[in-house]
């Protein structure tokens, strides 16, 4: 039986994973993960999860995770976290956590 598409395309593995849809886009990989949509973006990765939405964006990677919503972006990685919301922002890192937001900004870090 054929693997169920996202728009048109599902692979796992070393490349992309990219899709637009009202509930979830979930993928692994070593590169990007790319999806708009108005629930979750879930996703783990050597390198960049980027995603909008309505609700929460979350991903672990040794790289940046960048998210924009109205509720929560946690994310954890040896890089950045940077994210804007309406809620609380959380993350653990190595370097900086910048965030923007009406409520709270949580992070533990070596740096800033």
């Amino acid at each position: 039986m054929a693997p169920a598409s996202i728009a048109g395309t599902q692979q796992s593995g070393t490349n992309a994973i990219t899709g637009s849809g009202v509930d979830a886009i979930t993928g692994s990989g070593v590169d990007a993960i790319t999806g708009s949509g108005v629930d979750a973006i879930t996703g783990s990765g050597v390198d960049a999860i980027t995603g909008s939405g309505v609700d929460a964006i979350t991903g672990s990677g040794v790289d940046a995770i960048t998210g924009s919503g109205v509720d929560a972006i946690t994310g954890s990685g040896v890089d950045a976290i940077t994210g804007s919301g309406v809620d609380a922002i959380t993350g653990s890192g190595v370097d900086a956590i910048t965030g923007s937001g009406v409520d709270a900004i949580t992070g533990s870090g070596v740096d800033a």
